[in-house]
């Protein structure tokens, strides 16, 4: 008890600076930790959102990828379309029954009849022209013409598609020739020999 006083007595002011002392550096390292904490949190939102970032890439990726197959798909989708439409034109051009350079040839011989006649009417149908008004007859004539001229333009066009026909048909034929391919061995030595005879005998054609 005696020594224990002593000890108070001696080092009293002693212990009291450091109670002093450890309840500043309590405070201090508190606060510190508090801070330290809180950049924690803000790293893991930083994390957090790094992933995000990087799946958003991920996901426009796939989303690129995507797009250029729905755009192959679609270019593919058109070719077979414009196959479809050149084999429907060639099927109507071998199933038309009349020729369409004929009917052509009809029309304008029709064309060039109703000028000559509204130029110099023939003296059998020049009673039936000059029965009616002048402007009338005018006008019929026009009206026939103008239907002639649309009915040479839709021939023409015609005629148009049915040349794109053959031509398709003809690349069609040169492209279903068979490539014959031989194999020739001289003194173990492998040569492929392509023969083209059919592609260049329709080229000459």
């Amino acid at each position: 008890m005696l020594f224990s006083r002593h000890l108070s007595k001696k080092f009293g002011p002693y212990l009291a600076v450091l109670e002093r002392y450890l309840e500043e550096l309590n405070s201090r390292y508190g606060n510190i930790f508090k801070e330290l904490g809180e950049i924690a949190a803000k790293d893991e939102l930083l994390e957090k959102l790094r992933n995000d970032m990087k799946n958003v890439g991920k996901s426009k990726e796939t989303i690129a990828k995507d797009a250029a197959g729905f755009i192959d798909w679609k270019y593919q989708i058109s070719l077979q379309i414009d196959s479809l439409v050149k084999d429907n034109v060639v099927l109507r051009f071998e199933h038309n029954p009349v020729s369409t350079r004929d009917r052509l040839k009809q029309t304008k011989e029709k064309l060039v009849s109703l000028l000559k006649i509204h130029r110099k009417p023939d003296s059998k149908k020049k009673d039936d022209f000059e029965m009616g008004d002048p402007n009338e007859r005018l006008t019929i004539l026009e009206t026939t013409v103008s239907a002639l001229t649309s009915t040479v333009g839709e021939l023409v066009k015609q005629l148009r598609i049915t040349n794109l026909a053959k031509a398709s048909t003809s690349v069609k034929w040169r492209g279903h020739s068979k490539i014959k391919r031989v194999m020739k061995v001289d003194d173990d030595e492998k040569v492929l020999v392509f023969d083209d005879s059919s592609a260049a005998e329709s080229d000459e054609e």
